[in-house]
């Protein structure tokens, strides 16, 4: 499930979108990584700062998904995100 819990990206992270696609580059270490337009709706909220729990909801309604399904999905994508050091938890202010 995913909490209140916020990220952002690595400032080690350079971020290309193609088409509805993102392509992340970790500069530390040259790998490259391709997330389809459902991860890339996770990015793009991590981006605008929006709660994740906003994201989980609109991905549901706009494929017809239980929203249990996309939180369990996003949370695992942020779990990989986060191994891969692609981003970061945000430090609370």
């Amino acid at each position: 499930m995913i909490s209140g819990t916020a990220y952002q990206l690595n400032d080690r992270i350079s971020l290309t979108r193609v088409d509805d696609e993102i392509v992340l580059l970790n500069l530390a270490n040259g790998s490259y990584y391709g997330l389809n337009h459902i991860g890339a709706n996770l990015i793009k909220a991590i981006e605008a700062h929006t709660p994740l729990e906003s994201a989980v909801q609109q991905i549901s309604e706009q494929y017809q998904m239980e929203y249990s399904v996309v939180d369990r999905d996003f949370a695992q994508l942020i779990m990989q995100l986060l191994e891969q050091n692609l981003i970061i938890q945000k430090e609370s202010t």
